[in-house]
């Protein structure tokens, strides 16, 4: 518990593709929540830029925004900025929206607003339930980000599942032939992704459920789960491959047990050589 939440651990994910010429890089920073490795971030920074990814995501909660939020202080926008604006040095940053980013996009517009400026002054891009493209060391991997309703992070009893109806009405359609990178926080709803036929899937969301049993895995999920199947790492599903990051900050119940911050990195490629 006094160890695990400064030191985050790098870690690397092979998919292998046939259709890519050159291989890949993909980080994904998932449930930043505002942490603070050294002074203005500087360890993660340099973790990050070691890797030399071709491209950096953030499928979630960079933020820390409470049940009944309050409007951001300057002090969080600046942050923010600044976090990205150091990211965007190294390579592209895209972001999706958390249940964090959700609460203020819906209770507090304007701070939403004022986020969203600080994302893009830093370099960043927002996908909302949008797609870009981007031709990385010749092949074109499309970059889709999923912004699901408020119903969808309940807890307990009224935790809902999810219709693939509701995933097609808010998406853009799935492009043929495209190697699709689908930044969706909430990783409950893996099937859903799959049937999309993302071929890889970033998450993030359970914090690696904070208490993890090594050889069985984490305890409880965000959704009061006892023991559930999408809590950290890998998962597949037909063509598709989903990874669930532990996360680099926390909230609420600020503990880590055999559950280390992480750094995912996602390589894609017909590999000619071992990660």
């Amino acid at each position: 518990m006094f160890l695990n939440p400064d030191n985050f651990t790098c870690d690397y994910y092979k998919i292998s593709d046939k259709r890519f010429k050159q291989s890949v890089k993909i980080v994904s920073l998932a449930d930043i929540h505002y942490a603070q490795y050294g002074p203005d971030n500087d360890r993660l920074i340099e973790a990050v830029a070691g890797i030399e990814p071709d491209v950096i995501t953030i499928p979630g909660d960079i933020l820390c925004v409470k049940k009944y939020p309050r409007d951001l202080e300057i002090e969080d926008i600046i942050w923010v900025e600044k976090l990205i604006d150091r990211l965007s040095d190294i390579a592209p940053v895209l972001m999706s929206l958390g249940n964090h980013e959700k609460r203020l996009k819906v209770f507090r517009r304007h701070s939403y607003d004022e986020f969203k400026s600080a994302v893009k002054s830093g370099g960043g891009k927002i996908l909302s339930n949008r797609s870009v493209t981007y031709t990385i060391n010749g092949n074109k991997v499309r970059f889709t980000g999923v912004d699901i309703a408020r119903r969808y992070y309940r807890k307990g009893r009224a935790a809902i599942d999810m219709d693939y109806s509701y995933l097609e009405k808010i998406l853009p359609p799935k492009k043929e032939g495209r190697f699709e990178v689908l930044l969706a926080h909430n990783p409950a709803f893996f099937p859903q992704y799959a049937r999309r036929g993302s071929e890889l899937i970033l998450s993030g969301h359970t914090h690696g459920c904070l208490v993890r049993i090594p050889g069985i895995g984490g305890v409880i999920s965000p959704e009061l789960k006892l023991f559930p199947k999408y809590d950290a790492g890998v998962f597949r599903e037909d063509s598709s491959t989903m990874i669930v990051s532990r996360g680099l900050g926390t909230h609420t119940f600020n503990i880590r047990v055999f559950d280390p911050p992480q750094i995912v990195t996602a390589v894609v490629g017909d590999f000619a050589y071992e990660v």
